[in-house]
């Protein structure tokens, strides 16, 4: 990518379909552009539903612990320094948040988790738990009797669901919420829920606090629902070709698709211009 001073000190990158493929897997182009951009002097943050410890393996592959990464995990409910473990920001559901959302989704007919350190709980193991457990790597417990062993925290409670009943059950359960909870879909099947206050966008801008890093020196990478207010704090935000239309006409610039290495692409042009993306940049600003 050359040498020269950047524009941009901090980017921020979804997981799952933005950095990842759909084996799971980050390319040799992408992470080879993600450390060249490292040690130019670009922090990289990787910002995802996952669990800290189901983001670590990629955080290694990145080397980021020796260029002082961060992961935002949960949605923005954990930051944690992958050069020091330090986590510099946590917001917990409580054991009554997590009864009242256990109790929605069974009368809303989805299934449930909710994540205690390393183990997926659950009262009924399903095709989704096995799409979870795959993509974190967390052990899944059913317990049938799940209120009795919820634990006295968690980050996140996940509902699960076929796409096209997933999108009744958000509208459903946003208005039973009132407030209480932050609900977003970060697969089509996938429905987060944490604490209100709690988005990959807020943690984004907290994080920056923290590194005394303006906003307008930032991007932000993402592809769904719970990406878009990172997206929208960013000082660039780009969506993924592979994004839904809601998110690319919300995006300031839009990339190729995950399978063509459109994060790294968009990386590299954003930085240097020394890489073209794969077909088509469509810009809707300027960046």
């Amino acid at each position: 990518m050359g040498a020269g001073r950047l524009t941009y000190t901090l980017a921020a990158f979804d997981l799952d379909d933005t950095l990842l493929r759909e084996d799971g897997r980050m390319s040799a182009f992408t992470r080879d552009c993600l450390r060249q951009a490292q040690a130019q002097g670009l922090r990289i943050v990787l910002a995802s539903g996952r669990p800290v410890q189901a983001m670590e393996k990629l955080a290694d592959e990145l080397e980021m612990a020796a260029y002082d990464g961060f992961l935002i995990a949960f949605n923005g409910a954990q930051i944690v320094g992958c050069s020091t473990g330090e986590q510099i920001y946590s917001c917990m559901l409580d054991r009554p948040d997590q009864l009242w959302l256990c109790q929605k989704a069974r009368e809303l007919e989805a299934f449930v988790h909710v994540y205690d350190g390393p183990r997926l709980l659950t009262p009924q193991a399903n095709e989704y738990t096995e799409i979870e457990s795959r993509l974190t790597g967390l052990e899944v417990v059913e317990c049938p009797d799940l209120p009795s062993v919820l634990p006295p925290y968690t980050p996140k409670v996940l509902l699960m669901q076929a796409p096209d009943r997933l999108v009744e059950i958000e509208r459903r359960l946003t208005g039973l919420t009132r407030g209480r909870f932050a609900i977003c879909r970060s697969k089509p099947f996938f429905l987060e829920c944490v604490r209100p206050q709690v988005c990959k966008g807020t943690a984004l801008k907290r994080l920056c606090t923290h590194l005394q890093v303006p906003l307008l020196q930032t991007i932000a990478v993402g592809d769904s629902y719970n990406d878009l207010s990172m997206l929208q704090l960013a000082g660039v935000g780009v969506a993924m070709g592979n994004a839904p239309a809601a998110i690319q006409e919300q995006a300031d610039l839009v990339t190729d698709p995950c399978a063509c290495d459109g994060a790294a692409r968009a990386l590299c042009r954003l930085l240097q211009g020394k890489v073209q993306p794969c077909g088509t940049f469509p810009a809707k600003g300027t960046a």
